[in-house]
């Protein structure tokens, strides 16, 4: 039997790369089914272009039948429209949002394949931050206030069917990470 060495993986990577990548992907429970950003109506235009631009492919979970990982949530105040896409390109998955619905105002944070985005509501992302016991003394603009008045709009948890999940939540300093669901 022969032995892949890290050369042999190396390239294999680099000969994969130039692939499209519905070619190359697969999950436990079966392939990766990848959709353009044209596949998603609600998404309004001026984004799908950006994420045309960008040559995005967003991944669908494996026997779902509903479009995953293009949302709209409430993300840097309750009453704003902001929109995620999960974008996959050959060795590169990003999250990019999008806020207030503008190309130009884009953020990107890093991901990996196999990934699901949903919107953590703030009752969500506070009930978990007590179940870790984090919610004694946090303090995410600066000041000491309890949760209940600091968590005050939706933040994007980001799902790993394998484990666990993360919450990213928008403050003035910036994406802060916490723990979702196990």
């Amino acid at each position: 039997m022969a032995t892949i060495t890290h050369m042999h993986r190396l390239a294999l990577i680099l000969t994969l790369g130039a692939l499209p990548l519905p070619l190359i992907a697969q999950i436990e429970g079966g392939p990766v089914i990848r959709r353009e950003p044209r596949d998603f109506p609600a998404l309004p235009a001026p984004l799908r272009s950006a994420l045309e631009s960008r040559h995005c492919q967003v991944p669908q979970t494996p026997g779902d039948s509903q479009l995953v990982n293009v949302l709209s949530a409430a993300l840097r105040a309750p009453d704003a429209r902001d929109w995620v896409a999960l974008c996959e390109r050959p060795l590169r998955t990003d999250i990019l949002v999008f806020f207030g619905g503008e190309p130009s105002t884009v953020d990107s944070l890093p991901s990996s394949p196999g990934m699901t985005l949903l919107a953590a509501s703030p009752a969500y992302i506070i009930q978990h931050l007590e179940w870790y016991g984090l919610d004694n003394g946090v303090s995410l603009e600066g000041k000491g206030d309890s949760l209940r008045t600091v968590i005050l709009h939706e933040g994007l948890e980001e799902a790993d069917s394998h484990c666990c999940s993360v919450v990213h939540y928008w403050t003035l300093k910036g994406w802060l990470e916490y723990p979702g669901a196990d």
